[in-house]
């Protein structure tokens, strides 16, 4: 047998025999198509990544100048990047730097316009810095792009509230408490609404709730109850009564109330 009919035969037993041909007399393979190729790592991206996780770290600690210091580094280096925008925003608002929180809000906004929650937390700072016309904007397109949020009403309701429109503020506030009847907010501001209708009654039972719900009895609510059940007791008999009642409960969150242990009847 000739030397190339031994080859022949060698590779027909092989093949016949399902082991294959020797790698040696096979081509080699043809690579894959670019577009299925898998892609390098992309060093840069993985660079960012890593100095994003290393932000939410100093975050979690508490170490926000540090947190600030490497987010800012990165911006100036680029890419610009949504995520960055949205840490570089905590950070500034959690050291007090809220004209650079918003605009850190806005930069990302204008990268990602559906993002609800950060349309949310711009609004909440615009209301804080009492610009209550872009507050209410911004929250509306929140409550807008996610309209079962009850945070979300509760917030937007805080705005047209303290924009004096009430009925607007009192749609908000039950809506948002149709959805989650535990915000705390929105019990507050429902009661405020009521106190401003003179609807004592209603006010008080909306400001007892949230204070059982958790509401920080401050000097502020306390106020606010007082005043409430005070006028409630010049409506007449049967007010006079509830507001009794009111205030023996209100004393559990501010004891050492004179103006609540004289309605509850407890001075002489």
């Amino acid at each position: 047998m000739s030397k190339a009919s031994r080859i022949v035969a060698v590779i027909a037993v092989a093949v016949i025999g399902g082991v294959g041909v020797r790698m040696s007399m096979r081509r080699p393979p043809a690579p894959p198509p670019a577009d299925l190729a898998p892609a390098p790592p992309d060093e840069a991206a993985t660079k960012f990544a890593a100095q994003l996780a290393q932000a939410d770290g100093f975050i979690k600690d508490g170490r926000l100048a540090d947190a600030g210091a490497l987010l800012e580094g990165a911006l100036a280096r680029g890419p610009v990047d949504p995520d960055l925008y949205e840490r570089l925003a905590l950070v500034y608002e959690r050291t007090g730097k809220l004209d650079a929180a918003v605009s850190a809000y806005q930069a990302q906004l204008a990268l990602v316009g559906r993002a609800p929650t950060a349309r949310w937390q711009l609004g909440k700072l615009l209301l804080r810095r009492n610009k209550l016309e872009d507050a209410t904007r911004e929250l509306d397109r929140a409550v807008r792009l996610e309209p079962q949020s009850a945070r979300f009403r509760a917030d937007l309701a805080k705005a047209h509230y303290l924009s004096r429109r009430i009925d607007l503020a009192r749609s908000e506030f039950v809506d948002a408490l149709k959805l989650d009847p535990s915000v705390v907010d929105a019990h507050l501001g429902l009661a405020a609404c009521n106190q401003v209708d003179e609807d004592f009654d209603g006010a008080a039972r909306e400001y007892l709730t949230a204070l059982g719900l958790g509401a920080q009895a401050n000097e502020n609510l306390r106020a606010a109850v007082e005043q409430t059940l005070a006028s409630l007791q010049q409506r007449g008999a049967d007010s006079a009564a509830a507001a009794t009642t009111y205030a023996t409960k209100a004393l559990q969150y501010f004891p050492e109330s004179a103006t609540l242990r004289q309605v509850a009847g407890q001075l002489g």
